[in-house]
């Protein structure tokens, strides 16, 4: 565990949300693998009517005219800067003109809270019942100093009263209800619906765009296709900047800070840059294509340096300069296959606990300084079960293109570390085989950007001989193996009044345990290292003793030795490991001392056996003090107002 004042500094370069709100936010969280949360469906439909408004207008100071955004997982609390912003959202409000026609949203609401405005989507068929128990949808408005939204929301009701119509957004107003279906050209939530989880959220990050390189004049359309919506958003730049800015996908592929999206493709011509992204989420109906064109005569700003993509960190601290004492990193990365020991067997008894443990060893391991990645091969997560997604429909008619799921950040952890995850050679579909060409090529890519990389296998198939060539070492997990001090002898065997149970030296107990958990199974075909056994930390266990150290000596001669000891503690294990994207809990999320020590130390041990020619550095294993927690604080206080400007 370390301090989130670093953190807090990433959120706020993404969306502008006040450093001292998003620390105390992020304090709140379990584990900070997402620091901006994700809107729900209601609430991002929202959103996404409130993204398209703010794209329309141009010649902002900001992008989108959006100073800062505070999300939460049922309201978004949005500060615009001016009144053409203002004004853009307005238009949303529903009224009926003179001659009895709808205009605008006709489920939104608006009312003032103090010098703010609260809107609020109350869908068809929502009872005042139903919005007591969950409330609806909302975001809440404020603005720049001199300006006071309610009395802009009057002035705009009396503007619309004079012309004749009657303004509909009073929330006390029973819901509209639909008598028959409205066809698509003129339901406005519908035509949303499909995309609205790229524009929530791309406005909740809205100011990513200002770390660009460029003077930005944003600028979103909306258009309706085949498979959903595609979303374009266009920005305008100085001339003389390079259009092609890597540092988009790296912002919008990013799963911490960023939306995670998928990187679908890329055209680029010496006058538009266009980059495509989908979204990472299961049944998604929608696109994001980035334009980028210079057509600016003015001044260039430079980009500024983002926490979230590595570019800018605290000052050293103590456990930096451990960095510096320890040897030069290799030149090619170590690849380590962790596998179970039922997958051995035809009863696979546990298949989660390397995945699971495959992010508790990284993260240790980035948290002294390394760079590490965890990658999975053969995952099939694009594959939906649910076959109601593929009834036929009026619209969207068909499936939205598949994008790559690229490597990603799972952590922001302490400079100059780093973790890393992401699947590779993944099948296109259920029933297909794993790639082995991808494998070789995913791996020797991996080698050159990370020190330390884990592997985990989730499928079998005959990719896994070609798997145990390209990895270094493969480790084997072992949960709650025990070594037996007694046997049980046949009834024949024993004589009248002898005790049913004998005693069993050291190598006895070492022949027993092999031939009780690896069995007849060969190892020849494989790296093999050894085996690291798990003990759950809220089961009793026994402490190792000399007959324990005995009995590892002749599994070691045997061919089977043990790497350590990994006690874990449940609490730290995702409550459904099978859902894509659900992470355990690691050292680098809040948890407690004694969680934090015991996986950084049992990291180190097994790094001393994987590479015991490499200085293992031990002062990471102790959790920093809290005057260390409060000095990193204040330096990185120091920092965000450097790196971040207004």
């Amino acid at each position: 565990m370390y301090c989130n004042a670093s953190l807090a500094t990433a959120v706020n370069q993404i969306n502008g949300e006040p450093r001292e709100k998003a620390r105390r936010r992020i304090a709140d969280l379990n584990r900070w693998d997402r620091l901006i949360p994700s809107a729900s469906d209601r609430q991002a439909l929202l959103e996404s009517l409130l993204w398209q408004a703010l794209g329309t207008v141009e010649g902002r100071v900001r992008p989108l005219g959006v100073v800062s955004t505070t999300p939460h997982a049922s309201r978004l609390d949005l500060k615009v800067e001016d009144e053409a912003s203002l004004g853009a959202l307005l238009a949303l409000l529903p009224y009926r003109d003179r001659r009895g026609t709808w205009r605008g949203v006709r489920d939104l609401r608006a009312r003032s809270e103090g010098n703010r405005l609260r809107l609020e989507l109350v869908c068809p068929g929502d009872s005042f019942r139903w919005r007591e128990q969950d409330p609806p949808p909302q975001v809440l408005l404020s603005g720049f100093k001199s300006a006071v939204l309610p009395a802009q929301l009057q002035a705009h009701s009396d503007a619309l009263t004079s012309q004749g119509c009657v303004p509909s957004w009073d929330p006390q107003a029973f819901p509209y209800e639909q008598r028959r279906r409205e066809p698509l050209a003129r339901n406005v939530l519908e035509q949303h619906r499909p995309g609205a989880v790229i524009a929530s959220a791309l406005l909740r990050r809205t100011r990513v765009w200002q770390s660009l390189a460029g003077r930005h004049d944003l600028t979103v359309e909306h258009a309706l296709a085949d498979y959903g919506v595609a979303w374009t958003v266009t920005r305008t730049i100085d001339t003389g900047v390079p259009l092609h800015d890597d540092r988009i996908a790296d912002v919008l592929t990013d799963s911490v800070v960023g939306p995670g999206l998928r990187f679908l493709d890329h055209d680029c011509t010496p006058e538009v840059c266009t980059l495509r992204f989908t979204p990472d989420a299961r049944r998604a109906h929608t696109t994001l294509a980035v334009t980028t064109r210079a057509e600016i005569q003015s001044g260039s700003v430079s980009a500024r340096p983002l926490l979230a993509l590595g570019e800018a960190f605290p000052p050293r601290t103590a456990f930096a300069a451990a960095q510096a004492r320890r040897a030069p990193a290799p030149a090619a990365g170590h690849v380590v296959f962790l596998g179970a020991v039922s997958d051995l067997r035809a009863d696979r008894l546990w298949r989660d606990e390397p995945d699971f443990l495959a992010q508790q060893l990284a993260s240790a391991w980035a948290l002294q300084g390394h760079r590490t990645a965890v990658l999975t091969v053969g995952r099939t997560s694009d594959f939906d079960p649910d076959f109601s997604s593929y009834r036929v429909t009026e619209w969207p008619r068909e499936g939205a293109p598949s994008g790559h799921r690229p490597i990603t950040r799972l952590r922001l952890d302490c400079f100059p570390g780093q973790l890393w995850g992401g699947d590779i050679a993944t099948p296109r579909g259920l029933f297909d085989l794993v790639d082995t060409t991808a494998i070789a090529q995913s791996l020797a890519d991996a080698r050159r950007r990370f020190d330390r990389i884990l592997v985990i296998n989730t499928c079998d198939g005959p990719h896994l001989s070609k798997l145990y060539q390209e990895v270094d070492h493969v480790v084997l997990t072992l949960p709650q193996a025990w070594y037996a001090r007694t046997a049980d002898t046949p009834p024949w065997q024993r004589t009248s009044g002898e005790s049913p149970t004998v005693g069993l030296t050291p190598e006895g107990s070492a022949l027993e345990w092999k031939h009780r958990h690896i069995g007849s199974s060969t190892l020849s075909h494989m790296p093999f290292a050894g085996v690291l056994l798990l003990h759950d930390a809220s089961q009793p266990s026994p402490a190792l003793d000399a007959f324990d150290t005995q009995v590892e000596e002749h599994l070691s001669q045997l061919g089977t030795p043990i790497l350590g000891h990994f006690t874990y503690d449940p609490a730290l294990m995702p409550v459904n490991p099978h859902y894509p994207g659900a992470g355990a809990a690691t050292v680098l999320d809040p948890i407690t001392t004694g969680q934090s020590a015991a996986i950084t130390s049992a990291a180190i041990g097994l790094a001393r056996r994987l590479w015991p020619d490499e200085a293992q550095d031990d002062l990471k294993a102790v959790v920093p003090t809290p005057s260390t927690q409060r000095k990193r604080r204040r330096r990185a206080h120091e920092v965000a107002h450097v790196v971040t400007r207004p």
